[in-house]
Order: structure tokens, then sequence, then C-alpha cells
């Protein structure tokens, strides 16, 4: 073997060596800086309000908060008053839990919850606003019991419900000429929105007229029965003494009840004079009753014969009203004052009521009683009376004169 083969042999023979040793430097240079874990901190619960604008009249409204956790909600903390309410005019309140799916923990749990109008039975224009729903602290958690530990704002919804024109009411009537036991007229209500047909009944309106004529008109039948944008309604009256007659002459007023006729949205008509009509009935009337006027200062004396007392009085008569209710006192000698209310008849006979309260001049306590009289629209008046107190019950007398 020549001697360049045996070198190169052993040349061959140290690299084969010499590889374990090489192999092992490369891999403890490949090793790198030692691994660093990511570990993020544990986040609570999430929730997000999701709810329509309220448009209409509703009697209840409904939205939803989605909740979601990485690890997963705790079903059994999502409830009536987890969340606050807030809105305008200083609105709050706490939501009614409705429902929530799935019912059992998950990671993200749908609840529907509700609540009411804030100023009646319906939204109304009244309550337009935004509404912000508000999570408390501590209220929903997660499986590991982490909630937040400060209220969060979870969303809003409005209020926007645009003002319905009310309805409004026309009188179509002619002037009565002629005696009947009854007054039929005719109104005819309008609007944008339909009128409710169910609204339109006897306790609509009310006529007034001389001599303090005052009916609530009758509902006698309506044209169409369902709802519509134009209703046409018939109505009657009788008259005040039972059927109409010269007597009865004068200008009547039809005026609408507030409130009671309102649209398909709900908005109903304010309190309004509808119109007039007329009754100018020709022919002789009787005169009407006359009751005599009893106004007026009197004095005299009044008499409890049994109690052995005998005072002079000074008696006044203060109000008359065309019916013939009056009112007054009178005032004993020894300054007790006696009150009064009574009704004056066409023949000048009255009856009386009359009381006053405990006096140091009467030693029996208050005095009431009641009695009869006579003489009104004279200059002279006679009363009899029971007057009843503590320690009595006796009749008496009284006469007074005017001037």
């Amino acid at each position: 073997m020549s001697s360049v083969m045996v070198e190169a042999l052993e040349s061959r023979r140290m690299l084969s060596a010499s590889a374990p040793f090489m192999t092992s430097v490369e891999n403890a240079q490949a090793v790198g800086p030692a691994i660093h874990a990511s570990v993020q901190a544990a986040k609570p619960p999430t929730a997000k309000l999701h709810g329509r604008p309220i448009t209409t009249g509703l009697s209840s409204y409904s939205f939803t908060v989605t909740y979601h956790s990485s690890v997963g909600i705790n079903a059994s903390t999502i409830a009536t008053g987890n969340l606050s309410l807030s809105g305008p005019s200083g609105y709050v309140a706490t939501p009614t839990l409705v429902s929530m799916s799935p019912a059992s923990n998950a990671k993200t749990i749908v609840a529907v919850y509700s609540v009411t109008p804030p100023s009646g039975a319906t939204f109304t224009t009244s309550d337009n606003g935004i509404y912000t729903a508000t999570l408390l602290a501590g209220s929903v958690s997660d499986i590991n019991n982490l909630s937040t530990t400060s209220p969060v704002r979870v969303g809003t919804y409005k209020v926007q419900i645009k003002a319905v024109p009310a309805p409004t009411a026309k009188l179509v009537a002619q002037t009565m000429t002629a005696g009947a036991s009854s007054y039929s007229f005719q109104v005819i209500y309008h609007g944008s929105v339909p009128i409710n047909a169910s609204t339109i009944a006897t306790g609509n309106l009310i006529v007034t007229g001389p001599a303090g004529y005052q009916q609530t008109a009758t509902l006698a039948s309506i044209s169409p029965s369902h709802n519509s944008a134009t209703i046409k309604a018939n109505y009657s009256i009788t008259g005040a003494s039972g059927a109409f007659g010269s007597a009865d002459n004068g200008t009547y007023t039809v005026s609408l009840v507030a409130g009671s006729v309102m649209n398909t949205k709900g908005a109903s008509a304010a309190a309004a004079v509808v119109g007039t009509f007329a009754v100018s009935i020709q022919g002789s009337s009787p005169p009407p009753t006359s009751i005599p006027n009893m106004v007026g200062t009197y004095t005299g004396t009044n008499i409890v014969p049994s109690a052995g007392s005998y005072h002079y009085v000074s008696l006044n008569v203060a109000n008359e009203d065309a019916s013939g209710h009056i009112s007054g006192s009178w005032v004993t000698d020894v300054g007790v004052v006696f009150s009064f209310t009574g009704t004056v008849a066409a023949d000048g006979t009255f009856t009386y009521n009359f009381s006053t309260p405990a006096n140091t001049n009467h030693a029996t306590g208050p005095v009431t009683g009641n009695g009869t009289g006579s003489g009104a629209g004279t200059n002279a008046l006679s009363f009899s009376f029971t007057a009843t107190s503590a320690g009595f019950t006796a009749p008496g007398t009284m006469s007074v004169t005017k001037g």
C-alpha cells in the first residue's frame, strides 16, 4: 500500500471520529432562552343590551341582555335585580327577568327582561327619551364566582312616540221651534287616526242652558258602529220639566267631556264647547213658580220655655238661591251664634236645620235642632223648633221682624 493511500484513509478515520463531538456542540448552541408562559388575568362576565325603539303605546316593553364569559356564566345568578334602569325626569326602575336561554351554565346566555311604562298604562309621548340599563356590581358571576366589582353600563334604548292628533267634534243642530218631550242633535267626530267607536256613549256630552239647566246627553245611535276616521253620533235630551215648551226658550251649549272620546291610538279629546243650539217655541207658557225672597236682617225673641231660656236675637238670612235654598245665622244677646240652612217654599213656609258649637254660655254643650217656619217674603217671620243638646231636648219658638 502506498503512503499516499495510507494518509487518505487516516484522514477519513479522524474525521469520522470527530462527528459526535461536533453534533453535541451544535445542539448546545441551538438551545434558546428559557420558555415563558403567558397567562392572562381572568375577566368577569360581559353584558350587552339589545332593544328596539318604542314607537307605539305598548303596555310593557321587553329587551334582551347577552351575557358572555370565556369560562361560563353561572346561570343561577341571572335574575330580577341584575339591572337598574334610568330615564327622563328622574325615572328609575328594576327590569323584571322574563326568561333566559339556555337556562343552565354556558359561555353565552341571552336573558329577556321587561319593564312597564313610567307614567301610566301605556307608553306615551310624555315618556319619550333615552333609557339606560346598568348591570349592578356583583349581580352576575361566572362559574368561578367572578363578577364585576362596580356598576357597568350595558346599553340604552329609546322611547320615541310621535304625538297623535286628538279627535275633533262638531255639533249639527237645528233650532227647536215646537214643543216636544225631547230634542235630538248630532255630533260628528273626526280624526286623522280612526275614532274608537266603543268610546262614543252616553256621558260624552253635557248640555247646559237657561235657568240652570244641565243634562247629560243620551246616545241614540252612531254611524258607522265600527272604528272609523269619521263617526256621526246622535244624542237626545229632555226638557227641564220633562218636555220642552216656550218656558225653556233660550240658548243651549253642548260641551264635550274631557277624555271621553278617544282614537285607536289612545289619544283623547280635551274638554271643549262643541257648539250651541236655540230653543224658540212660540206660545204662552205658565209663569215660573215664584219663591219668596227671605234675605234680610231681623230682630226679635227666642224662647225655650222648658229650659227657662228667653233671649233677644238678631237673625240674618244671608243667602237664597233661585231654588229657595237659604243659609244664615242668628246671635243671642249673650253672644251665642247659631248657623242655619233651609229651604223656602212658594207659599212662604220654610224648613231649616241649625247648630251651634260648645259655648261657655251653654253649659250643656253644642246645640243642634230643626224646625219649620212661615212668613218668607214678608217683614215678620215665625219659627218653631226642637233643640237638642247633651242635657236636654226641648221645643222652642222664635219671632222676628225685618229692619
